[in-house]
């Protein structure tokens, strides 16, 4: 009963994450990340080639790694949107 409790739990956590962030990769050597939304966005690797990093409202940033790609999750994704194209990632509101 207990191990069912636990395994339950442990789902929904994982269910509240997956709704909180949005992970995108980019089969790129670098990324330049831009942020045309109103909102502050904070980008996070899912591997360990590069930091994590926020972008305030008008603000770029640019990722460089020899991975070949990149990935990352980013938030808030309930109010900003992600659009991905070669070599770059704009963030705009919903």
């Amino acid at each position: 009963m207990k191990k069912k409790i636990a395994l339950s739990f442990c789902l929904a956590i994982l269910l509240l994450i997956a709704l909180a962030f949005s992970c995108c990769s980019l089969f790129q050597n670098g990324v330049e990340f831009i942020n045309n939304s109103s909102y502050t966005v904070s980008v996070y690797p899912l591997d360990t080639s590069w930091n994590y990093f926020e972008l305030a409202p008008g603000e770029k940033h640019t990722v460089t790694t020899d991975q070949g790609y990149v990935s990352f999750m980013y938030s808030p994704t309930s109010s900003v949107r992600c659009d991905k194209s070669p070599g770059k990632v704009v963030f705009s509101n919903y």
